[in-house]
């Protein structure tokens, strides 16, 4: 029998991945004797490369064959112990839940080993494969908020068909691509998807086509890469080899380069994860080595100054309620709380499912339990940042997949009253607010001392919805509407203002009584007040009078300056109501004396008369 080059890839090529698919289906015995056949098939080709894949791989199962009984038993075993151990769980809803997402739209076709990186408006996936032996180069974006994936044609060029590339987001919002297993075999060309946010697509470009070995990765597949601030980290892989190599790829530059510095770094590895962390670090964890499979987790800490940056151990216990088992194959995102991990496999036959969160802050892995739902078991799958959380798609669990799952926060947001906003007594309002992975019975609260007392105002079954309130109660320029649900999420409005209502309930004149020399003045002051006793100052529109007999005058509107002496109403009148006070005036200092009359009077006889002291005011 004859055969070509392509045909002796191509053979390859599908043996290898059938193989990864029957381990599935096959006993590992069985599966052993798969794999001695396919070795010699190989030889008979006379593929040197299908010597070396299959032998791998045969040697991969023997050295599992010994351990995996025992491993996979005591693996679930301690599994099964942390489970029970609560304590050591963060229970689910406090750090994220799983949602399996509507897809209003066309869906990428079944697959796994593809991969995701972030954009600005969702997610971009590329490549994989969709039965072992198809591999696939087509490019979707997922909208988060529309919820929806879509084709993206419009590149007038793309990178090849492949499986087992590494993508990740770029501090501009674009995409980098590198490596990957394709019909030519392994590879090492780079590509930059550029989102265009104004059309809601983009294009690839390859870029460092030089691809000189000391200045570029070289070729390889099953690596993993993560987002750095000023490009991209990438790690390990398996070219001809097992490779344990860090190179950092310089966004603005459009070069790789190779970190040197690092005083220790993982061990070579394939089928590892990596992911960002939010202090702009990256995560390892897992794989593949020549020690089989790994746990160990490392910190890539990144060094904006130089440009560089090195590896450190951390979580060095690898405690197993504390930290994840060995795996490959499984999936990490960076999200709130830290870093998110799913799935991967045990020993290519057992896939996991359990959900996991590493805390940036403390170092610290912690299992998260009691999900209401969440994706079957898997392996192969993708995962990556999106503003609303990590979204994950495909992979195999015994079959190959297509959908697609949101791990949320849950958040309230409240929506209206918008911070800074008005509203006034007897004012209908409305209080909207939206939420994710929110269950049970929401409480709607007012508080109007900036959050230091509460009051409620409404509980409903709608997680979301909107409130039709009649403000009432006193005004307070620190308002905040607060909602709060049953499973222990809240969200909260800015700080918003409640005036008095619109109408005038009642008036106050002050000073309510109050005792003047003639000739001088009084300044009154009007405050009206609406049926829930709130006040406001109402004085420059009010309309002041006094007694008519009081003389005097007002200038201006509301000080009045006295004539005559004596007892006199004061009234203000504003909006249909009134108030009164009482104004005494008493005489200025004396300025002349007023004779009664004195009628004719004879001499020498006494009279009486009658003398009046006056002020100027007479």
């Amino acid at each position: 029998m004859s055969c070509t080059d392509e045909d002796h890839r191509e053979l390859v090529d599908n043996l290898t991945t059938s193989l990864k698919n029957f381990r599935f289906v096959l006993g590992r015995r069985a599966l052993i004797v798969f794999l001695v056949l396919l070795v010699a098939a190989g030889a008979l080709l006379g593929v040197p490369r299908a010597n070396r894949i299959l032998a791998e791989n045969l040697s991969l199962v023997t050295q599992q064959e010994s351990a995996i009984s025992a491993q996979s038993d005591t693996g679930e075993r301690r599994l099964a112990e942390a489970s029970d151990d609560v304590g050591s769980l963060f229970q689910a809803g406090s750090k994220g839940i799983w949602i399996r997402a509507t897809i209003t739209s066309s869906t990428p076709s079944a697959r796994y080993y593809h991969a995701m990186a972030a954009i600005p408006a969702g997610a971009l996936l590329f490549g994989g494969t969709i039965n072992g032996t198809t591999t696939c180069s087509d490019t979707w974006l997922f909208n988060t908020a529309a919820s929806t994936w879509g084709k993206v044609t419009s590149s007038p060029s793309a990178p090849a068909a492949r499986y087992n590339h590494a993508m990740a987001a770029t501090s501009s919002g674009n995409v980098l691509l590198f490596g990957g297993w394709g019909r030519s075999g392994c590879l090492n060309d780079t590509w930059l998807f550029t989102y265009d946010e104004t059309t809601g697509t983009g294009a690839w470009t390859e870029t460092n086509t030089a691809k000189e070995p000391t200045t570029t990765p070289t070729k390889r597949y099953y690596h993993a890469m993560a987002a750095t601030p000023s490009g991209v980290l990438l790690f390990g892989g398996f070219g001809s080899s097992l490779l344990g190599d860090t190179w950092l790829f310089n966004t603005v530059a459009s070069t790789w380069g190779k970190v040197t510095s690092s005083p220790s770094a993982p061990a070579a590895r394939y089928n590892h994860a990596m992911a960002a962390t939010s202090s702009g670090n990256v995560l390892l964890f897992g794989g593949y080595g020549s020690s089989g499979r790994l746990n160990d987790t490392w910190l890539f800490t990144y060094n904006e100054t130089t440009g560089t940056g090195a590896w450190t151990e951390t979580n060095t216990a690898k405690e197993p309620t504390t930290t994840p088992t060995k795996r490959y194959y499984h999936a990490m995102a960076i999200i709130l709380a830290g870093v998110l991990l799913f799935g991967g496999t045990t020993n290519g036959t057992t896939t996991c499912s359990d959900t996991w969160l590493f805390d940036s802050t403390a170092s610290t892995w912690n299992l998260l339990a009691n999900f209401t739902s969440t994706p079957s078991a898997r392996y192969g799958h993708a995962m990556v940042t999106t503003s609303s959380g990590a979204l994950l798609f495909g992979g195999l669990d015994g079959g190959i997949l297509n959908d697609t799952w949101l791990f949320v926060t849950p958040t309230i947001s409240v929506t209206s009253p918008t911070p800074g906003a008005t509203w006034a007594v007897n004012q209908p309002v409305s209080i909207v607010w939206t939420s994710i992975g929110v269950t049970g019975n929401c409480t709607v609260d007012l508080s109007r001392n900036g959050g230091d007392s509460w009051a409620t105002l409404m509980t409903t079954t709608a997680t979301q919805g909107t409130f039709t309130w009649t403000v009432t109660g006193l005004a307070s320029a620190n308002c905040v509407v607060r909602v709060f649900s049953s499973n222990g999420i809240s969200g909260s409005s800015g700080a918003f203002t409640i005036t008095h209502a619109v109408s005038v309930d009642h008036l106050s004149l002050s000073p309510a009584s109050a005792t003047i020399v003639a000739g001088t003045s009084r300044t009154y002051a009007t405050t009206a007040y609406d049926v829930y006793n709130n006040s406001w100052d109402v004085t420059s529109l009010g309309s002041y009078t006094i007694d008519s007999s009081a003389g005097g005058s007002w200038s201006p509107t509301n000080t009045y300056t006295s004539s005559k002496a004596g007892l006199w109403t004061v009234t203000v009148n504003h909006s249909g109501k009134s108030s009164t006070a009482l104004l005494e005036v008493t005489p200025a200092a004396l300025h002349h004396f007023s004779w009664g009359t004195i009628s004719s009077q004879i001499a020498g006889v006494g009279f009486a008369a009658h003398i009046e002291a006056r002020d100027v005011y007479q």
